[in-house]
């Protein structure tokens, strides 16, 4: 499996157990309620990257498949380090950032 392929699936992991711990509040974004916002947000994420995931690995060219696939790496890793700034240093007022990005 290419180097791509696993930082992809590793991506999208990841971003599948911030979406599991947004809605069972094991991690907040510091906006009380509005963290709803962010989480509704991350299942649509989440969605769009399984499917262009699919998508991309039904493509019989492996040149198209390999540059597909860096550039779907380079998009959601950028979403993710957002939403990891979100729940860490970059919260709202209300559940400030103490070093901790875990609730309670």
């Amino acid at each position: 499996m290419q180097i791509s392929k696993k930082i992809n699936l590793g991506i999208l992991i990841y971003l599948f157990v911030i979406l599991i711990f947004s809605w069972t509040s094991i991690i907040a974004y510091g906006h009380g309620l509005g963290d709803i916002i962010y989480a509704g947000g991350l299942i649509g994420i989440v969605i769009v990257h399984a499917i262009a995931t699919w998508i991309i690995t039904k493509i019989k060219s492996t040149l198209v498949k390999q540059i597909l696939f860096r550039i779907l790496v380079v998009i959601f890793l950028i979403i993710a380090f957002l939403y990891t700034y979100k729940f860490t240093i970059g919260r709202g007022v209300e559940y400030s950032w103490n070093g901790n990005p875990f609730t309670g």
